[in-house]
């Protein structure tokens, strides 16, 4: 705070009033954005659950949905600025709700009912009482802009979970429920586009090698034949 007040006092002296001002909003807004910084801290619970090493964090899982949403958007005719923010603020409630899964023990309603007030709170912090809007839009699912968002939450999530089974195959059972799971969610045809694209090489990937299926069969005989 000290070096954000100095910067100030020599914007006075200089007599540059904008630039002022401009340092003072964001003073006011520190506290929002260190709480926003706690999602790059907070590993998301699935992984966790599944003692995935180094798991990827909220934060990290938010980038990159704004990427995929990007190229959805710009497929179907839709505004991939608009959708790029939603998904910018997509999880942000989780800062102070946590990131709730099916495997928490909390009903739905009451994950609602945590995710709302929390969203409420941090539209009113930020100052951006907007953010509050777009929150409500999301989880609606009633606008195209809000499925393609919600589609590429869920096309993420298999992303990472296809990087997690090649990079710990001894994990790949328990990724495998992500997949129908996910594909229950999805609302468009580009949403189900990436999805039989993820597939397909998930397929490739978990598709024993020729010389596998070799030595399989070598050890079969093997048996076969001292048995």
């Amino acid at each position: 705070m000290q070096g954000w007040r100095a910067l100030a006092l020599i914007c006075m002296r200089g007599n540059n009033r904008k630039v002022f001002y401009f340092i003072k909003e964001i003073i006011v807004n520190l506290d929002f954005y260190n709480e926003v910084g706690r999602l790059k801290r907070m590993p998301r619970t699935g992984w966790v659950q599944r003692e995935i090493p180094n798991p990827e964090t909220v934060a990290e899982h938010m980038y990159r949905s704004q990427f995929i949403v990007y190229d959805f958007a710009k497929a179907t005719k839709e505004d991939p600025q608009s959708c790029v923010v939603m998904m910018m603020l997509h999880d942000l409630q989780e800062t102070r709700a946590g990131d709730i899964t099916p495997h928490c023990g909390i009903s739905k309603a009451e994950k609602a009912a945590r995710e709302f007030k929390a969203a409420q709170e941090l539209a009113e912090l930020s100052g951006n009482p907007e953010f509050f809007k777009v929150f409500r839009e999301y989880e609606g699912r009633k606008t195209k802009r809000a499925q393609l968002c919600g589609d590429a939450d869920q096309c993420e999530c298999l992303t990472q979970a296809l990087e997690y089974a090649t990079l710990y195959p001894a994990k790949r059972e328990l990724l495998e429920n992500f997949w129908p799971y996910a594909y229950k969610k999805l609302n468009t045809s580009v949403g189900l586009a990436f999805f039989d694209q993820l597939y397909a090489r998930k397929s490739e990937l978990y598709a024993p090698s020729r010389d596998s299926v070799q030595a399989l069969v070598a050890v079969g005989y093997a048996k076969a034949q001292n048995g």
